[in-house]
């Protein structure tokens, strides 16, 4: 049965099954079915998407690594800052207090 009120469906549209009848089509619909199957195009895309992002983060991994180690020093960096800080303030308060004892031995 065709859709086309004088039976004949145009010839662009005959090559895409328009002129089957009702077994032809059912039988079409089960191929596209199997061949258009959401489930492995899913998989299909989802194995792809995996394989290049395998691809992204291997060649993104020098680049991290270079960053860690980059951080790591500034860190000791800091570290080190911290402990002169720390070294030059001991130095500056023995000396006030040096200096207030010798001021004060000085009054008396």
């Amino acid at each position: 049965m065709s859709f086309f009120r004088t039976g004949i469906a145009p010839p662009a549209l005959a090559s895409f099954g328009w002129e089957q009848n009702q077994k032809g089509v059912g039988h079409k619909m089960t191929d596209a079915n199997q061949s258009f199957d959401a489930r492995r195009i899913a998989k299909e895309q989802e194995g792809r998407m995996a394989a290049s992002a395998s691809i992204g983060f291997n060649a993104v991994k020098p680049f991290i690594q270079f960053q860690i180690s980059m951080m790591r020093v500034f860190a000791e960096n800091i570290v080190q800052v911290a402990r002169n800080y720390e070294k030059s303030f001991e130095t500056v308060s023995n000396v006030i207090t040096q200096q207030t004892t010798e001021s004060k031995r000085e009054a008396a």
